[in-house]
């Protein structure tokens, strides 16, 4: 495993520090599970990464409406058949576009 592999980890705990997953014996300090928002801005995010975009869910839709409007309106990202994808100008100021999902 590499700790780039953040995706195809298949811990019980994803979101705990990685001396965990390599050291049983080390015990871990305050992970909590992350909140069903927390889960959908990190899958937005990871997903703006790859070229085709990330495909949206409704609850999606509903609950990072007006960010999805704003990055359109900035010509950062693309939205179409639920699909979100960074544009050009997305692509360069990457950092920035995804930091609203988080």
């Amino acid at each position: 495993m590499r700790p780039g592999t953040h995706s195809f980890c298949r811990f019980p705990h994803k979101n705990a520090p990685l001396r965990a997953h390599i050291d049983p014996a080390w015990k871990t300090i305050n992970t909590k599970p992350l909140t069903k928002l927390q889960q959908a801005g990190e899958r937005i995010y990871l997903g703006l990464r790859k070229t085709e975009g990330v495909k949206l869910t409704p609850q999606d839709e509903d609950i990072f409406k007006r960010q999805i409007e704003d990055l359109s309106d900035r010509k950062l990202v693309t939205y179409k058949n639920r699909t979100l994808k960074l544009t050009r100008r997305g692509i360069e100021l990457a950092n920035q576009v995804m930091s609203e999902f988080v």
